[in-house]
C-alpha cells in the first residue's frame, strides 16, 4: 500500500449509525490490511465521538498489540485542521457536482471515478461489518487527570499505543510521553479477544424519514424504487 492509496468507507443510515463503534470498525479493518508497517501515525481532528474517545483508543491498542506495531494518534489543533484527506474530499465533491444521484450506488460509482488514474478503493459496508468495540475494557478512561482542574480528554495532543498493551500521551507535541493511568483493574489485550457483531440486522430509519423518501420516488426513475421500498423503518 503506497502513500497515494486511498480507502473510503461508505455506508447508509440503514446499515450503521455514526457512533464510535462504527469508526473503530473502519480503523480496525484498515490497520488489519497493512503490511510491513512497524509504526503507524494517524492524524485525527478533535471530534470526540469519532476520534477522541475510549472505544477508539481501546480498539487501536488492540490492533497495536495484535499485529505488533506502534500506533501514534495525533490530534490537529483548532484552526490548523487542514490535512491531505481534504484534497480527496474536494476531488470527490467536484465529481459529484451536478450529477444525478438516485441511490447510494451512484455515489460509489462516482467516488471510484473521481481519480481515474488511480481509483479510490471504496468499501460499501453492510451492517454485518460493524463490531461492538465498545466492549473492550483495557482502559476505563483516557482522561489524563482525576481532579477538578486536571487535564481532560480534549487537552490530549498525542496518544501512543504500544505493542505491549499500554497507552502513553502528550498534552503538547513538544512534551515527553507520559503513561496514561489505569484507574481500575482491567485486562491487557489478548490474542483470544473476540469482537461481537454490533448489529444482527439492518437499522430501522424513522417512520417520517421513510415516508419522505417514498415521496421522493415521484422524481426518481422507476428502476430505483425498490431500494426505497426495501428500507427498514419503524
Amino acid at each position: 500500500m503506497d502513500s497515494t492509496h486511498v480507502t473510503c468507507y461508505f455506508w447508509t443510515e440503514s446499515e450503521g449509525e455514526l457512533t464510535a463503534n462504527s469508526f473503530a470498525s473502519c480503523l480496525s479493518d484498515f490497520i488489519d490490511k497493512l503490511e510491513g508497517v512497524k509504526e503507524l501515525v494517524i492524524y485525527s481532528d478533535g471530534c470526540t465521538y469519532q476520534n477522541r474517545n475510549l472505544t477508539v483508543s481501546n480498539t487501536l491498542l488492540r490492533q497495536a498489540f495484535e499485529i505488533k506495531i506502534t500506533i501514534i494518534q495525533k490530534y490537529l489543533e483548532k484552526g490548523h485542521t487542514q490535512m491531505e484527506c481534504d484534497s480527496i474530499h474536494s476531488t470527490i465533491e467536484r465529481k459529484l457536482r451536478n450529477k444525478p444521484i438516485y441511490c447510494p450506488q451512484n455515489y460509489i460509482d462516482l467516488i471510484k471515478d473521481a481519480r481515474p488514474h488511480q481509483p479510490y478503493d471504496v468499501k460499501y459496508l453492510s451492517h454485518e461489518f460493524f463490531g461492538k468495540y465498545s466492549e473492550l475494557k483495557y482502559y476505563s478512561s483516557i482522561r489524563p487527570g482525576n481532579r477538578v482542574g486536571d487535564p481532560v480528554v480534549t487537552n490530549i495532543r498525542v496518544i501512543k499505543y504500544t505493542e505491549d498493551g499500554s497507552i502513553q500521551y502528550k498534552l503538547n507535541f513538544s512534551d515527553q510521553y507520559q503513561d496514561l493511568p489505569r484507574r481500575s483493574k482491567v485486562g491487557l489485550p489478548s490474542v483470544d479477544d473476540t469482537i461481537e457483531r454490533l448489529y444482527l440486522s439492518q437499522v430501522p430509519i424513522k417512520k417520517a424519514e421513510y415516508q419522505h423518501l417514498q415521496e421522493l420516488k415521484a422524481v426518481i426513475p422507476r428502476d430505483f424504487h425498490p431500494f426505497y421500498d426495501s428500507l427498514p423503518h419503524n
